[in-house]
């Protein structure tokens, strides 16, 4: 039992850190180091795409409105795992529960590992295998 809540909440420190640390990237204007990058970041602010149904948008705006959720989800999935572990709850409940946040978090990861760089790599496999481990371990308590 005791594995299981360190691990639970090992895995919610680090879903609140991922969406914590992520969070600061919302207010921290991206900085130019040649000319071409502040090219690239100026088309990215300026030009507007049209996705159709009167909406343009630029990169930028896209980029930002995907980080803010990416910051929301693990935000929202550290405070639902608190509010879980801190009210009664069944066991074959929660490990369902831990088993939905693990297919979400795990294609996360892989998500992570293809496309980004190694803060959100490290945030979202270490936040993974916490919840894989208090899945593991919440499996093997036994109910009396």
């Amino acid at each position: 039992m005791k594995l299981y809540i360190g691990l639970s909440w090992a895995a919610i420190i680090c879903l609140f850190l991922s969406g914590a640390l992520h969070s600061i990237s919302l207010f921290v204007e991206p900085a130019a180091s040649n000319e071409i990058e502040k090219q690239l970041i100026q088309t990215m602010d300026t030009y507007q795409m049209d996705m159709g149904a009167g909406f343009h948008r630029t990169f930028a705006q896209l980029f930002f409105s995907l980080s803010a959720c990416f910051s929301l989800l693990c935000l929202f999935a550290s405070v639902l795992l608190w509010y879980l572990l801190k009210h009664p709850i069944s066991k074959i409940i929660m490990m369902g529960i831990l088993n939905i946040y693990l297919i979400f978090f795990g294609v996360l990861a892989i998500l992570m590992w293809v496309f980004t760089f190694l803060p959100p790599i490290l945030c979202t496999s270490l936040s993974f295998l916490f919840l894989a481990g208090a899945r593991w371990s919440l499996g093997k308590i036994i109910n009396v």
